[in-house]
């Protein structure tokens, strides 16, 4: 049974590693196999529907993982802006140690199937919203509010997304950091209103219990 087991894990570890460098449809199930090092027959065993659903657990297994990288850089980091700087550090230095050979692959799976497979589009759309949530929750964690949270949540991965794609283009982590300061800057202007908000409310309330109190003093 362990057999079996490690047989489908690098199966899925050889899709995931040649789904990032060279998308999903450029990727073929005989060359999956030859670098999983494992048998014709086991691919469809473990996936009788074929590439989409190797595709589909791909994803789904690769996105967990990061999510509970982004989960556990929240918990780990001293400050919220330090969290996310880690993420995009982190990203360029893998791209750098892989040559910008390695991308996301959920982008992999996403640009070249969006078209072709809901079924892979909706894994893909389910990883990249709970990516968001993560992060969302972090930002809430951190005292912006959840409706400014979820925006600035969806801005940072657009950036690490984008700015991990045209990193790979230009065989430069610039756009990938220019991306990181970007997201810190959103996530400034967040805390910023957040501020501003508090202490209008603050201010508001004072001044209530100022008239109350006047009032009050003209009635006795």
């Amino acid at each position: 049974m362990a057999s079996r087991s490690n047989t489908k894990d690098r199966i899925l570890e050889a899709s995931t590693l040649l789904f990032r460098r060279q998308g999903y449809e450029g990727t073929g199930l005989k060359e999956i196999v030859a670098k999983g090092r494992a048998p014709w027959g086991s691919l469809y065993h473990f996936f009788p529907q074929g590439k989409e659903q190797l595709g589909v657990e791909v994803v789904m297994r690769y996105g967990e993982y990061y999510r509970c990288l982004l989960e556990n850089n929240f918990v780990e980091s001293s400050s919220v802006i330090q969290a996310v700087r880690d993420i995009f550090t982190a990203s360029a230095t893998e791209l750098v140690d892989s040559d910008f050979a390695n991308g996301c692959p959920i982008v992999g799976v996403a640009l070249d199937a969006m078209n072709s497979s809901s079924y892979l589009r909706q894994a893909c759309a389910e990883i990249i919203n709970s990516w968001v949530a993560t992060l969302a929750s972090g930002l809430v964690v951190a005292g912006i509010s959840e409706f400014l949270a979820r925006d600035v949540a969806t801005s940072i991965v657009s950036g690490l997304e984008g700015g991990t794609v045209l990193s790979r283009i230009t065989r430069s982590t610039r756009p990938l950091m220019s991306a990181s300061d970007a997201a810190v800057m959103a996530i400034r202007s967040a805390l910023s209103d957040e501020w501003r908000r508090e202490s209008s409310t603050r201010l508001e309330s004072l001044l209530f219990e100022g008239d109350l109190k006047t009032g009050h003093d003209q009635c006795s």
